[in-house]
């Protein structure tokens, strides 16, 4: 489903203040990753990968909410992992995700969708007609209640499965069924790809504006050769993200890290630190303000929130040094504003 860019700033800003109010707020999700004893949920649900869930993605959660609501039944979303894309193209280098199942579950958690199910895309599901999907897994395994469904979706054998497809079977099996127009433009289209997209060529703003919050990722700390340390600027460096996760464009970047219950400030460089010798190898590292313990086997959640510049060659240590100096103060000055 896409969304256009004319409508993003209405639903940035709504969603801001939606999902400050659900993580302060939010309440368990019951996820599962079968069909067993489901059938007693009657749910209203929606099918789909949902990759970063982004703006459009939350705007259909919030109608599914609303319609679970009308119908006194709970809401539930299918999804599915690994990515059909990756299943079928196991040897697609290139291809990345914004989201890890894990991070999926805790944005859904914090919207308050009641139950989520997770499926495992397999030969068996890749075979399965759309016919097929909608008797066994809707209407057999969950007892379905009503669905909400994209007019540009498809799902099924081939992706034969069409709104038009769904609204035969509905018939046929008593369950409701809702149609979402796609809203479209010729100008930027709100999307998973177009989001990725932005984060390749360096265009945070726009990614986190069609997200909705700020770009995350998660990772453990693993040791280094502490060369920030000898700086003055001590750094976490992350491990993180399996191969398929979308790293932002290298260079340098305001962040907030939340670890063990606390949030702090930091800036954080992607690149292959071209000033140190013998580096080359990409690294992430990010520098906490009002941090100095070790982190070594933590996990950190890192948040963007700016591109500060392109990563950097100094001819020496002190001349990136005088630039580290340089970034904290913006950064901090930019975190600042984010905070008033």
């Amino acid at each position: 489903m896409f969304f256009s860019y004319s409508i993003v700033n209405f639903f940035y800003a709504k969603s801001i203040v939606f999902f400050y109010f659900c993580t302060k707020f939010a309440t368990a999700v019951e996820i599962y990753t079968s069909l067993e004893n489901l059938s007693h949920l009657q749910p209203v649900l929606t099918i789909g990968v949902f990759d970063g869930v982004h703006l459009g993605h939350k705007q259909l959660f919030s109608l599914l909410k609303a319609k679970a609501k009308a119908l006194r039944a709970p809401s539930m979303v299918v999804t599915f992992w690994p990515h059909p894309h990756l299943f079928f193209n196991p040897d697609d280098k290139k291809f990345r995700l914004l989201m890890s199942v894990r991070e999926k579950e805790t944005i859904l958690k914090d919207i308050g969708i009641d139950h989520l199910l997770i499926l495992p895309f397999n030969n068996e599901l890749a075979q399965t007609s759309a016919a097929d999907f909608i008797k066994t897994v809707l209407v057999d395994g969950l007892n379905i209640r009503h669905l909400l469904v994209g007019d540009d979706h498809r799902f099924g054998k081939e992706r034969t499965g069409s709104i038009e497809s769904v609204m035969k079977l509905a018939s046929q099996f008593d369950f409701g069924v809702s149609g979402l127009d796609s809203i479209t433009s010729d100008e930027i289209r709100v999307s998973s790809t177009y989001i990725r997209s932005c984060l390749v060529s360096g265009d945070l703003a726009t990614a986190n504006k069609l997200l909705g919050y700020p770009y995350f990722i998660m990772g453990s700390v693993e040791s280094g050769k502490q060369i920030g340390r000898q700086l003055g600027f001590p750094t976490a460096n992350i491990s993180c993200c399996e191969g398929w996760k979308q790293i932002p464009k290298d260079g340098v970047y305001i962040v907030k890290v939340k670890w063990n219950g606390s949030e702090f400030g930091g800036m954080l460089n992607i690149g292959t630190r071209p000033t140190i010798e013998d580096a080359g190898k990409k690294s992430i590292e990010v520098h906490l303000f009002g941090h100095s313990g070790r982190l070594y086997g933590e996990e950190l959640k890192v948040s963007f929130f700016q591109r500060l510049r392109e990563e950097m060659r100094f001819n020496n240590l002190d001349e990136l040094r005088a630039q580290l100096e340089n970034d904290k103060i913006n950064a901090l000055a930019a975190l600042q504003q984010l905070s008033e």
